[in-house]
């Protein structure tokens, strides 16, 4: 099954990142919140549709199940089996930009990239 055919997976990635928020009412809860939540979001949907993993894997990763020297996630796929996953080079910066402020915006542990 395609979702994206072609190119249609950047080309959605590149409007939340640049187009989306001109969409949102001005001054409203949800420009508030995707401004706020922007970078997390982002690197969510890159992760997903730069690995082609299910949401239940995506949504159960840990920062330890993460390997940016091999751009690659170990994931625990249906049946409990574990899984090692290539993840596209763009899709794993944006994950680390989103590690740049996880740690100040969400309070979250410092990741050593």
């Amino acid at each position: 099954m395609i979702f994206f055919p072609n190119d249609e997976d950047a080309r959605f990635l590149e409007f939340v990142k640049h187009n989306y928020e001109k969409q949102l009412p001005e001054k409203s809860r949800k420009l508030i919140y995707f401004k706020r939540d922007k970078e997390r979001d982002f690197a969510i949907l890159s992760l997903f549709l730069g690995s082609g993993i299910r949401v239940n894997e995506l949504s159960n990763l840990r920062l330890r199940d993460l390997d940016f020297e091999e751009k690659q996630i170990h994931v625990l796929r249906k049946g409990g089996k574990k899984d090692v996953v290539a993840v596209s080079p763009p899709s794993m910066q944006d994950i680390k930009d989103y590690l740049t402020v996880r740690t100040e915006r969400y309070r979250g542990s410092k990741v050593q990239i």
